[in-house]
């Protein structure tokens, strides 16, 4: 991680991260969200030419140990998640029954 991308990491919270992300309504939810919400509100009707005909903006609460990587730079403050939100992710210090088992509990 940059120096800048490494300093906005170590100042978020452990917990209660409020983050973002624009998206048409009828696709997967991915791993990019944004700490800002106007960012997150243009990318939902599009970018890179490409246009979205259900706009949304989705809102999650997440903690920092979901974050594989935070980006500074573009004047867009992006944080990439393990997985998508909502899904379980197997960590390098969780024990492999614990990862099973939140997963037969999140699937069910």
């Amino acid at each position: 991680m940059a120096v800048v991308d490494r300093a906005m990491y170590d100042a978020l919270p452990e917990t209660n991260i409020r983050v973002y992300r624009g998206q048409d309504r009828d696709a997967q939810r991915g791993l990019s969200w944004t700490l800002d919400v106007s960012i997150a509100r243009r990318f939902a009707h599009g970018h890179r030419g490409i246009k979205n005909r259900h706009p949304i903006v989705l809102t999650a609460s997440i903690a920092k140990a979901d974050i594989a990587f935070a980006v500074a730079d573009r004047r867009e403050p992006e944080v990439v998640l393990f997985a998508p939100v909502g899904h379980p992710v197997a960590r390098p210090n969780d024990s492999i029954s614990a990862v099973a088992s939140g997963m037969r509990s999140a699937s069910s």
